[in-house]
């Protein structure tokens, strides 16, 4: 993994100082179509050749070789977007999340209305455990997508998540609740809103236990102190039997141990 680390790392530096010289310019974007063209007409062929490996490796879920692939083609043509953003979605599933972090945050900042990169954005800070910040960008792609589009659903899907998992139960069985409406067939919107409402269940029943528990040991005190007084009624009941104490003794005791009832 240090290896691709280090491999990404070179080619974002090349990525930058390319970048470096046309960031103030007004036609920045259509330098940098201008840039890749010319660079896939100069390596037109290997590129090509490394396109067709890197998307048989994207269909085979071949994460390591996909990266790789990808930074190859970068190396010939440090802009060619689509390499770049298989490149962030290839680190997210090899788990290196901080790598996938800046370079998805770096190419938002050229394309901010990719839903790809928002999707894979969402997916980057869910699989750190930041579920409330992930939701952020799902929601970008669910508000500006028809829901009929595959990259709807799945952010629906990776939103409802992301509410189950930072507790947010209610709202979670909410926007299940609404979305099943338009995916009335979409079966892992039912089981998270099944589990939620399952959940939810259990977090009332473990209340309710504790409230009755809560009952019961003012109950259980009093009776375990009315078991005591009994107790030491009893003694002296029969240390004056013995005639170990006089009546008179005996009365004023008992009268103290019926003042603690």
């Amino acid at each position: 993994m240090k290896f691709l680390d280090k491999i990404g790392d070179k080619i974002n530096e090349k990525i930058d100082d390319t970048l470096n010289p046309k960031v103030s310019s007004t036609n920045n974007s259509d330098w940098k179509e201008e840039y890749s063209e010319e660079k896939s007409r100069k390596h037109g062929k290997k590129i090509a050749e490394l396109e067709q490996q890197m998307r048989n490796c994207y269909d085979n879920d071949d994460y390591e070789d996909l990266f790789t692939a990808c930074v190859q083609i970068q190396s010939l043509n440090p802009l060619h977007k689509e390499s770049r953003k298989l490149s962030v979605y290839a680190l997210v599933e090899l788990k290196m999340f901080d790598h996938a972090y800046k370079d998805c945050s770096d190419l938002l900042e050229e394309y901010p209305n990719d839903n790809f990169l928002l999707e894979q954005m969402g997916l980057i800070l869910y699989r750190s455990g930041e579920y409330i910040d992930s939701i952020h960008y799902f929601e970008k792609v669910i508000q500006k997508t028809p829901y009929t589009e595959s990259i709807a659903l799945d952010c629906k899907i990776n939103k409802a998540y992301a509410l189950s998992n930072s507790g947010n139960f209610e709202e979670a069985v909410q926007f299940c609740t609404d979305e099943l409406k338009l995916h009335e067939n979409d079966e892992t919107l039912l089981m998270i809103k099944n589990k939620v409402l399952e959940e939810i269940q259990n977090q009332k029943e473990i209340k309710e236990e504790k409230a009755t528990q809560a009952k019961k040991e003012p109950d259980s005190s009093q009776n375990n102190s009315e078991f005591s007084i009994a107790d030491e009624l009893a003694k002296l009941v029969k240390l004056k039997e013995q005639g170990a104490i006089t009546e008179e003794e005996f009365l004023e005791m008992k009268q103290k141990l019926m003042g603690k009832m």
